[in-house]
């Protein structure tokens, strides 16, 4: 639910509708207050549906690979290719929902540019690989080079990587809506 307060949020204030935090403050007194509401709505729907395909994808992929016993270049490149398939078409189409719901008035009207739909790959690309495959070699790396245990490393890096790369996909998000 917090990630749909802070989409929504970043949509409204580049759209010059509100301000980023007053948007947050907003999102989170409607959660707290009114969770029903805000559970029920066609933007939750769809945002669960972008991380249930994702993350079905990822642990479909990662079975059969592990099962098969494809090579770790094979399983990592598997991951990587159909993950961000799937991540990517769900989360651009939510995307380009978003910003005809929330973008402002005549939002719904105007078409999405060819632009936008790319800087959205570029970002879902970046979390992707952030998220599904960095993890491991960070935590192969910090293993083997005796930083951590394996299991501690591996926590370490799915924890720290994609929050890092946050930094490099929200100015991507943002160009994609301003362009919008």
């Amino acid at each position: 639910p917090f990630i749909l307060i802070i989409d929504r949020a970043v949509i409204e204030a580049a759209a010059g509708q509100d301000t980023l935090f007053r948007r947050i403050g907003v999102g989170c007194k409607e959660m707290i207050l009114k969770p029903r509401t805000a559970l029920m709505t066609r933007a939750y729907a769809m945002m669960t549906g972008v991380y249930a395909a994702t993350y079905l994808a990822a642990n479909t992929i990662d079975t059969v690979a592990t099962r098969q016993r494809y090579s770790q270049k094979t399983h990592v490149a598997a991951t990587l290719i159909g993950t961000t398939a799937v991540n990517a078409s769900a989360c651009i189409a939510k995307d380009v929902a978003f910003a005809k719901m929330y973008g402002g008035s005549g939002a719904g009207k105007k078409a999405m540019p060819f632009a936008s739909y790319g800087l959205f790959l570029s970002r879902d690309l970046i979390t992707i690989f952030s998220s599904f495959t960095l993890p491991k070699m960070l935590a192969k790396g910090m293993s083997s080079s005796g930083a951590m245990d394996p299991v501690s490393a591996q926590a370490c890096a799915q924890m720290v990587s994609p929050v890092a790369m946050q930094g490099v996909c929200a100015p991507v998000h943002l160009l994609a809506l301003n362009m919008y």
